[in-house]
């Protein structure tokens, strides 16, 4: 329904351009008779201002440069939209580690699974303590 043209018309019926104040545009577009969500709609055909631009230029240059957080307003600039931000969560940084038992509890685990691979392996091919003339173990 926001087809550039149409809004374009009808702000130079009025008397107006694109380029006007957003305010006197939301004003004209709801004496047509256009919805909030209609009026965003065409505010966002038009296209941002150059300040929102440069806001939007500023703001990803932060996100992508720097390990500083972005304000409210750059969020809202980056994406086009405006986004209320009531509180800031703050996340930890969790990082991986394992205590000192469970350390012993993982390499205790591996020798006894390496001692096991190595036996069965000595089994199945009858050497080591399993071959026929050591008769330590015979089969």
């Amino acid at each position: 329904m926001n087809d550039s043209r149409i809004i374009d018309t009808l702000l130079k019926i009025h008397g107006m351009s694109d380029s006007s104040p957003k305010e006197e545009i939301r004003a004209v577009l709801s004496s047509a008779g256009y919805t909030t969500d209609e009026i965003h709609e065409a505010l966002a055909t038009l296209g941002p201002t150059e300040t929102v631009q440069t806001s939007r230029v500023e703001g990803l240059h932060k996100l992508y440069r720097t390990s500083q957080a972005l304000l409210p307003s750059e969020v809202s600039a980056l994406l086009g939209i405006e986004v209320e931000v009531n509180e800031i969560i703050v996340e930890e940084n969790r990082t991986r580690s394992m205590s000192v038992p469970q350390y012993f509890i993982v390499l205790a685990v591996t020798i006894l699974l390496a001692i096991g691979g190595l036996f069965y392996a000595m089994y199945t091919h009858g050497s080591g303590p399993f071959h026929p003339t050591v008769a330590l173990f015979s089969r």
